[in-house]
């Protein structure tokens, strides 16, 4: 490695330097040739990437949650009622439910949106309507006063959670800057080394001659 000498690139388009062979590198290429090359560089490349998928998760507490379900009935028993003249009591049922539910950032209130709807079928003679349908919307929202206002535990998960992205980025900057400093020191390291062997040989010719 010669520091400071021009590489020859050779024909144009062609790639940068390589690890192989006697090498031509300036400063800024030793660095960039350093970076693309260091293993714990490359390991830690990859920590904010991971830290903001943390941040994207965390934020997923707040997304809506659907729900459903879905009821059927059909009983059949002895009838022991005299008021009613059927041998057998018969009752069917079909009922379901859905909606959405969640949580609001910050405050931490919960909301739950539903609608639900049935059908019931009887032969009982003192029900005046078979089948009979009946419907319901429900809109509720629950407003914590003191616990869980604010600081709650999804709010809390979504603030670390930034936090530890932002220190992943500083660590991966401090990480790059310390190799960049090591490639330094070992750049002007060689360049004096080279200059003490020229010294050294000059003063070598001169106690021959």
């Amino acid at each position: 490695i010669e520091p400071g000498s021009t590489p020859d690139r050779g024909v144009q388009g062609s790639s940068g330097p390589t690890l192989h062979g006697e090498l031509a590198l300036s400063l800024e290429e030793a660095i960039r040739m350093g970076l693309e090359n260091n293993l714990d560089v490359e390991v830690v490349r990859f920590s904010p990437y991971i830290a903001d998928e943390q941040v994207t998760e965390a934020w997923g507490a707040y997304d809506p949650t659907l729900f459903s379900d879905f009821a059927y009935q059909n009983i059949q028993l002895e009838n022991s009622f005299q008021i009613n003249d059927q041998p057998l009591s018969k009752n069917k049922e079909w009922a379901g439910e859905g909606g959405f539910q969640g949580i609001v950032p910050l405050l931490g209130s919960s909301y739950t949106l539903s609608y639900a709807s049935g059908q019931f079928e009887t032969n009982s003679t003192v029900e005046a309507l078979s089948p009979k349908y009946e419907t319901t919307f429900n809109l509720g929202v629950s407003q914590p006063l003191l616990r869980n206002l604010i600081w709650n535990q999804p709010w809390f998960q979504l603030r670390t959670s930034k936090i530890a992205y932002g220190a992943s980025l500083d660590q991966f900057a401090t990480d790059v800057m310390n190799v960049v400093q090591q490639i330094q020191n070992l750049y002007w390291n060689l360049i004096a080394r080279e200059d003490q062997v020229r010294v050294a040989e000059k003063s070598l010719e001169t106690a021959q001659a």
